[in-house]
């Protein structure tokens, strides 16, 4: 008789245990939007870095880059992200002398500010930083040893991969649209299928996915490494349809 009990009390447990399971395996359609969507986010590296080698042979490397998020749009390896994420990369392919030897100037620059504040124990007023930069050139001869790009996207996957910008236009207040079209030689790129904004509406469910800069171990150490292919997915609603001063079309929204 106890052996039947027992053996009812764990049909049961299984019964219950698979029921609830199986409940949590429903998903909800946004639930399945954002897995479906998940994998064609990526993170983007942009930017650019120097080499300063001083007189007595010590080398710097000096990196100048930023991150972002951006989605394909196109199976065979095309992007689309904001143009303010490779706006420091555009600007390098643009003038790489110019921009390393900008780069170069606030690396001096940071330097003798840094000596000065040890030295001094306050900061430097314009001219004093001025003086201390010419100081710390003559002292120690900082000559510009190499440059090149940063420009790499990485997938969930943890691939990663370099791109080209095949399109780009500034952000809205330097007069653009703030967009850039990147390509990376890749088939099979997992796609985000395009909407039609017509057909918005106040008060429409929104998400936001990608890589808020806050997470980047890189940059911030808050978060283990192993977050960094990690998406955020945020959601808001439509606050109201709007443009800008230019006329172009504006979705104003509360997802953060």
């Amino acid at each position: 008789m106890e052996m039947r009990h027992r053996i009812v009390r764990f049909l049961m447990a299984a019964w219950l245990l698979g029921g609830f399971v199986f409940s949590a395996e429903k998903l909800t359609e946004e639930q399945m939007t954002a897995y479906r969507t998940r994998p064609a986010v990526v993170l983007i590296y942009s930017g650019m870095f120097i080499k300063v080698t001083l007189g007595n042979g010590q080398s710097f490397s000096v990196p100048n880059y930023g991150s972002g998020s951006g989605f394909f749009i196109n199976s065979e390896g095309y992007l689309v992200t904001n143009g303010h994420v490779v706006a420091s990369y555009v600007a390098y392919m643009n003038d790489k002398e110019g921009s390393s030897t900008k780069l170069m100037n606030q690396f001096i620059v940071q330097k003798a500010k840094e000596e000065f504040q040890q030295s001094q124990g306050r900061e430097p007023d314009a001219s004093e930083l001025q003086k201390a930069a010419e100081r710390w050139v003559r002292i120690n001869e900082p000559s510009l040893s190499d440059h090149g790009t940063i420009n790499s996207i990485v997938m969930s996957n943890s691939e990663t991969l370099r791109f080209e910008v095949k399109k780009y236009s500034p952000s809205v207040p330097e007069g653009g649209k703030d967009i850039a079209i990147l390509k990376v030689e890749r088939e099979n790129c997992p796609v985000i299928q395009l909407g039609d904004s017509s057909h918005l509406v106040l008060q429409q469910p929104v998400f936001t996915i990608g890589f808020p800069a806050v997470v980047d171990p890189g940059r911030f150490p808050l978060l283990g490494k192993e977050n960094s292919l990690r998406s955020s997915i945020t959601r808001g609603a439509i606050s109201a349809l709007k443009t800008d001063y230019k006329g172009m079309s504006v979705i104003q929204h509360d997802s953060a």
